[in-house]
């Protein structure tokens, strides 16, 4: 299997969570995954559209 094979959590269709963390940077994630050290949850969980809409708000 080479790495072009294997899917990314990034396009299940599963809901997503929108982090923040210290600096305010934001990130779109799957809320299977688990929020990583140095990160909150600002919004979700959510379809990965709602989320993604979120990424873009003040």
């Amino acid at each position: 299997m080479s790495t072009t094979d294997i899917p990314s959590p990034f396009d299940a269709a599963t809901p997503f969570l929108v982090l923040v963390n210290a600096r305010g940077e934001r990130s779109l994630w799957p809320e299977w995954r688990g929020t990583p050290a140095g990160w909150t949850v600002l919004s979700g969980p959510a379809p990965r559209e709602e989320c993604e809409k979120r990424l873009r708000l003040p």
